[in-house]
């Protein structure tokens, strides 16, 4: 299948940097002498294991008998040194041989250097099922999404696939859908999913393949859960009849916020009806246990109590949480879709267990709070019989009881999905500054976290106050061991010297975790130290309603909350007040989510996966936890633009 076309558009700039960087490796290996000093080899641990690899036949997986690397490096040396400004391609015999002899040392970048490298055009179908397959999967190692995507929308790709046995076939097509999801284009990666359902419905699978293919279906289901649901009706309503069409219209049903639990239940079984009569879904029902799935579907609330501060030191923060739950009750109240009854409890000096005890003689059906962290981890002792959506999250090493869920505005969240973009964008190394705020530092870790495990270099630095700032950075961008190196050199030449400071050349981009008055003095210090022409990256913080720093944060790039990026219904219905302080308005837009949310609870944990488009960002739910997904955006000097993924993946990468 082909794949999305929103990643196209910087193909040919990427392709052509990667056969670049190929090239001068290979260049640099050859150059001076015909003798080639094989590199260090590093062994290949990859982050994540692929599990939808092996399904080829038997023998793709049979050794071939290969040379060692080093000494088939002199023959692409000299083709390399032929022509060193514009060698030629390796042929088809050389380039499968050192493909091979790379991936037995486990020398992952000689691998695709020179897959990079290979003329594909004169191979045999044999040849070249191999060698997209061991480029793919390498790549993939590599968390290299973007470049994976590349290579399944190259031409020779897409012409010649459709020779491959049905091995490769359905091995490289579960490889593409895997680099769709992890860029995430969840539809395309459904549709390409898709097209291996009932794919041995007449001739029986092997072992592996079935169990490989069972797996693509809770994959392909899982990829549509992740859909909003406005693009679920679009979708269903463009697909012809179908199994992808049946569980599409499951889907919309499960993620119609419109309907009551009676109108969902009425919903489901209409649909059993329909698709079993016409004996369409035969062995293709969803992985869903529809039994289970149908009673947590319909499962109603009719009275939802809120513990959350009205008095004290966090009563501004509870206001506005209150706010967004009215601002929400309103709305829904108006569909004749909401909750009945919504009483609020004052959390402040009150124990939650006392208050959670009220709140059940009173009648709730779910509690939404508590808020404060502590209040929070209050709930990992105590035993609830009614779900709780606690408004923030405790350390991990905390399990939640089985009816609590935690939901919060944590800056981990943003700090993953930034470091997933730079490693979308083929970013190597990042340089990480952030403040000494305790936000900051948990991010910072997050980041580096998150970015080690695609396999990305990282230095991090503290900016402990803005008197030491220009200081710090200039530390960190290496340009005061450049204007140590000149006095060296003034020193052995006895005179002065003509010189300019220089910063470290191994930086593709610099993350900075800071509030936005913070980074406006920030960014114009990097220009200062030589760093400017380096992409920026930051996380919601970096924005605020503040004028006078649009200017010194033009061109940085940052992720932030729906609600404060596009104009939606509840955009007037915020108070002055909220509407000035984007933390507030923050905290208003968790509020409109919680709501919202509550009764879909039941329904999120029994399917375990689902995204769900918020005010917030897109939520999916992970072992009691919603994680979010943020909008990218950019600043300019008017203010924030919001901007797609791909948009923003292109913008780093550039």
């Amino acid at each position: 299948m082909i794949a999305s076309s929103i990643y196209k558009h910087t193909r040919i700039y990427k392709h052509t940097r990667f056969l670049s960087l190929a090239l001068a490796y290979l260049i640099l290996a050859g150059c001076g002498s015909q003798t080639y000093v094989e590199p260090k080899v590093q062994t290949l641990d990859s982050p994540r294991s692929l599990d939808e690899r092996n399904v080829s036949p038997t023998s793709f997986r049979t050794e071939r008998r290969v040379r060692p690397l080093s000494l088939i490096m002199p023959e692409l040396n000299s083709i390399v040194n032929q022509q060193p400004r514009n060698p030629k391609p390796f042929n088809s015999a050389i380039c499968i041989e050192a493909m091979l002899a790379a991936e037995k040392v486990k020398h992952a970048e000689m691998l695709l250097s020179v897959a990079g490298r290979c003329d594909t055009t004169a191979l045999s179908t044999a040849d070249r099922e191999l060698y997209y397959l061991k480029y793919q999967n390498t790549l993939q190692e590599k968390s290299f999404w973007t470049r994976s995507m590349q290579v399944f929308e190259s031409n020779d790709y897409l012409q010649k696939h459709i020779l491959f046995s049905e091995g490769a076939k359905t091995e490289l097509t579960l490889l593409e859908a895997q680099a769709l999801e992890m860029l995430g284009d969840h539809w395309s990666a459904a549709q390409t999913r898709a097209t291996l359902l009932g794919k041995y419905q007449r001739v029986p699978a092997p072992p592996q393949a079935s169990k490989l293919l069972k797996r693509n279906d809770q994959k392909l289901w899982n990829n549509l859960l992740f859909i909003s649901h406005n693009d679920i009706v679009r979708h269903a309503r463009s697909t012809p009849r179908s199994p992808l069409r049946s569980w599409l219209e499951l889907v919309e049903i499960l993620k119609n916020p419109r309907l009551t639990a009676p109108e969902r239940s009425n919903a489901i079984e209409i649909w059993e009806r329909s698709w079993s009569d016409r004996n369409l879904l035969g062995n293709w029902r969803p992985p869903a246990n529809l039994r289970k799935t149908k009673s947590a579907a319909t499962r109603e609330i009719t009275q939802l109590a809120v513990v959350i501060p009205l008095s004290g030191p966090l009563a501004k923060a509870g206001r506005a949480v209150q706010s967004g739950l009215i601002a929400a009750n309103i709305e829904s109240q108006s569909s004749g879709s909401g909750i009945a009854r919504l009483k609020f409890y004052d959390s402040h000096n009150q124990m939650f267990e006392t208050m959670y005890n009220r709140a059940v003689r009173d009648g709730a059906h779910a509690i939404i709070g508590p808020l404060a962290k502590s209040r929070v981890e209050q709930l990992h002792t105590s035993l609830t019989e009614i779900p709780v959506l606690a408004l923030n999250y405790v350390a991990d090493s905390l399990p939640p009881p089985e009816n609590v869920i935690q939901f919060g505005l944590a800056a981990e969240d943003e700090a993953k999905q930034l470091a997933t973009f730079a490693a979308q964008a083929n970013i190597g190394s990042v340089l990480v500054l952030h403040t000494a705020k305790d936000w900051a530092q948990r991010a910072a870790q997050s980041f580096e976290e998150h970015w080690g495990n695609t396999g990305g270099q990282s230095t991090r630095q503290v900016l402990h106050s803005e008197e030491s700032y220009q200081t710090e950075i200039a530390s960190a961008l290496g340009v005061q061991l450049s204007t140590q190196r000149k006095s060296q050199i003034q020193g052995l030449l006895g005179k002065r010297v003509e010189f300019k400071p220089r910063r470290r050349q191994d930086v593709d981009a610099v993350v900075v975790f800071s509030n936005d008055r913070q980074l406006a003095i920030i960014k114009p210090l990097l220009a200062y130290h030589y760093a400017g022409d380096l992409p920026v990256l930051s996380s919601s913080r970096a924005y605020s309603a503040n004028e006078k720093n649009y200017r010194d944060l033009a061109g940085v790039l940052f992720v932030d909350m729906p609600f404060l990026l596009e104009k939606n219904r509840y955009s007037k219905k915020v108070s002055k007040p909220i509407q000035e302080n984007y933390q507030l308005a923050r905290l208003f837009a968790m509020g409109v989510d919680a709501y919202n949310l509550t009764p879909e609870l039941a329904l999120m944990s029994t399917l375990r996966q689902g995204g769900w488009s918020g005010l917030t960002g897109e939520l999916s739910l992970d072992q009691q936890r919603l994680n979010r997904k943020l909008s990218g955006a950019t600043i300019n000097r008017n203010g924030s633009k919001a901007i797609t993924n791909s948009e923003f993946i292109a913008k780093l990468a550039d």
